[in-house]
């Protein structure tokens, strides 16, 4: 784990330790609809542009995700926010109505599915049979990467890793689900590994409709959204795979659904799966539609080389911090 951190710091200065079990890749299902309704308004200050240079460590006694994103010695400004809980024909709350918990959010169109506790365990996604000793530290990734973003009014999030089959994609779920356990913060998960979906699988539930449908066909995002029983979370899954995915995320109908998600309520926190980095140009190609990066690496397998490569690809855009994965 030392002798990774190294390398680690070697190509950037902005990286954290943090470790993580290793995902399984479930078995592919098939795919459906949905959408979010429950309108949000935050309004952020943004601080300041720039990387996050400070490092930090924590300690981990189990085999799950423990690390430690410290954002840069600064005052962290968060305007106070009117987060609105609002079912859509329904006047919203009263401006005065600061940091409202978003509790009880009706999905008007937004598909929802009821995902088995047996499907999240066996496949390592946190839900209330967890433990808190394997929940507490996704929620200590959760609070800091929060504390950053909102510091610098970021609200986009990008996970990678240098190669396939790291943990990539159950990091990004994992903390999707964290952070949208706090009451007054929304998240979209978007699988935007387009030649590999997998998030839906990793929750047990088929999408009959995903991106492509959106790209291509033109489908309304209400009807691909997907809300898996976790409150304050949507999903917007893949449906099939795309062979020219590269080209495909930087279309224009793939720049106007990032804006879309990203833009449509502003409180709302959006997490991309993107695809390797050393394998294919996808998350190099849409590193400019995102704020920051988190990368994962996996102990034992990740070379020194292929963590410098890794970094190197992504040095133009901040690095919250690092994800170990088997350490």
């Amino acid at each position: 784990m030392e002798s990774l951190q190294k390398a680690v710091d070697k190509a950037r200065s902005s990286s954290v330790d943090i470790e993580e079990t290793r995902s399984r890749k479930p078995a592919p299902l098939d795919n459906r609809d949905s959408r979010e309704r429950g309108d949000s308004h935050e309004r952020r200050n943004s601080h300041e542009q720039g990387n996050c240079h400070e490092r930090s460590s924590l300690d981990c006694h189990q085999h799950d995700v423990a690390g430690s994103i410290v954002p840069e010695a600064e005052e962290q400004i968060l305007e106070n926010a009117a987060l609105d809980n609002v079912i859509p024909g329904e006047p919203a709350t009263a401006a005065s109505d600061l940091i409202t918990p978003l509790h009880n959010l009706q999905y008007t169109q937004t598909r929802q599915v009821a995902c088995s506790t047996e499907t999240l365990l066996r496949h390592r996604v946190i839900c209330d049979a967890q433990p808190d000793v394997v929940v507490a530290p996704y929620n200590i990734l959760r609070t800091q990467i929060l504390q950053t973003m909102r510091a610098k009014g970021w609200n986009s999030l990008a996970v990678v890793s240098p190669n396939d089959d790291e943990g990539r994609t159950l990091t990004a779920i994992n903390l999707a689900i964290a952070i949208a356990k706090e009451v007054n913060q929304t998240v979209l998960l978007a699988d935007f590994d387009l030649q590999r979906p997998s998030i839906n699988q990793y929750f047990g539930f088929s999408a009959e409709l995903g991106i492509l449908d959106y790209v291509t066909r033109g489908t309304p995002l209400d009807r691909i959204l997907v809300n898996p029983g976790t409150e304050r979370l949507v999903i917007l899954p893949g449906r099939e795979s795309i062979a020219n995915s590269s080209e495909m995320l930087v279309s224009p109908s793939m720049v106007r659904l990032t804006t879309e998600i990203k833009n449509r309520y502003p409180s709302r926190l959006v997490i991309f799966d993107l695809p390797p980095l050393l394998t294919r140009d996808d998350a190099i190609a849409f590193a400019p539609y995102i704020d920051a990066f988190l990368l994962v690496f996996e102990e034992g397998k990740t070379s020194k080389s292929d963590i410098i490569r890794a970094s190197t690809l992504i040095k133009d855009k901040p690095v919250l911090g690092t994800v170990l994965n088997k350490a």
